[in-house]
């Protein structure tokens, strides 16, 4: 036999003996559905899949924020497309948010569905009262999303949302410059399972001078009764800003008190959910600390929000939520004088 025709014979031989094995072996089994347990609660007023959401929204969960290295909210939000982060220095010192080209303005900040946006200005919308620690998960909607936020949302929404379970974790760092951080959160460990804490803090020396900075904070958030949920969080931040408005050494002081209080029951088919959330921000700043009384201007803003939202299914592929609410901002400034904002809503969805 020629030499090409013999192998040739041993490659059919191959084949033949290849395809006998495979149709030996038994059949696949169906592979099995995709489950998936994420929900998304910033693009809608009622929480649905992210599957069924029209709309642009990005998430990072807690797995993903360990995975990358980040340490702060807001460097886990310069992660995500769309989203330009302008911070005056490290540890979100004081941070504004652009989504799609929008102003700082324009990008409403939530917290567990709590608003965070100051009606002094948008520059402390990134006051974000809660550690990376403690935080379960991150959505953003880009694009207007002012149908279901209000005015304030036109460029998008960013919403924090904290952990819940038992957990005890925490996490600490220190470089140059005496910089020293730390953070913890814990559930089930100190508190009841039902009771999560947490704290954080921050210093540095800076890099020069009046560029030194300071911060902390803490928040206790539980569950009252079987229904009523109680949330306390308190901040306070300092920093100097030598440079930044000018040629002089600047300084800035501000603080932050978040309590809200949500209700969520479920009777006769239907979903209630009221909640309740005031927030009280302060801010002092000085152009020169060498010269007190000199372009110094305090602000002190206290704002009100309440919201009743009513949910019922309406069959397998249909659900009505109904709802309203409305809130107040009344700012005490010596700059500004002292004014007041209102607003007011209604929805169906």
């Amino acid at each position: 036999m020629h030499p090409s025709s013999r192998a040739a014979t041993r490659m059919l031989l191959l084949c033949a003996s290849l395809t006998a094995g495979l149709a030996a072996r038994p059949a696949f089994a169906q592979a099995p559905p995709t489950v998936t347990a994420e929900v998304v609660v910033t693009a809608t007023v009622a929480p649905v899949p992210a599957a069924s959401v029209g709309r642009t929204v990005f998430t990072l969960t807690r797995d993903d924020l360990q995975r990358f290295g980040v340490t702060s909210v807001i460097d886990g939000l310069r992660l995500l497309p769309g989203v330009d982060v302008k911070a005056r220095g490290p540890h979100d010192v004081q941070t504004d948010f652009s989504l799609r080209g929008a102003t700082f303005g324009q990008a409403l900040v939530l917290l567990d569905g709590v608003r965070l946006n100051d009606a002094q200005s948008g520059h402390h919308n990134g006051e974000i009262p809660a550690p990376l620690v403690g935080v379960d998960r991150i959505e953003v909607v880009a694009g207007p999303t002012s149908a279901v936020h209000g005015a304030d949302a036109f460029g998008g929404t960013i919403q924090v949302l904290t952990r819940r379970g038992r957990h005890l974790t925490g996490q600490g760092a220190f470089g140059e410059h005496r910089t020293v951080s730390a953070q913890v959160s814990s559930s089930g460990h100190v508190l009841p399972a039902a009771w999560t804490v947490a704290a954080w803090g921050a210093r540095s020396d800076g890099f020069m001078f009046d560029r030194d900075y300071a911060q902390g904070g803490a928040s206790l958030r539980g569950t009252v009764s079987s229904s009523v949920t109680m949330d306390v969080r308190h901040q306070r931040r300092a920093f100097g800003a030598n440079g930044f408005y000018g040629n002089s050494p600047s300084k800035e002081w501000t603080d932050g008190t978040v309590i809200s209080t949500l209700l969520n029951r479920q009777a006769g088919g239907w979903t209630t959910q009221a909640r309740v959330a005031w927030r009280n921000h302060g801010d002092h700043f000085r152009w020169d600390i060498n010269r007190p009384g000199f372009a110094e201007n305090r602000h002190r803003t206290n704002a009100l929000d309440a919201d009743l939202t009513l949910g019922r299914s309406l069959g397998a592929a249909l659900r009505l939520t109904a709802g309203g609410g409305g809130g107040g901002d009344w700012i005490t400034s010596s700059n500004l004088g002292d004014h007041t904002y209102g607003r007011a809503y209604a929805f169906a969805e």
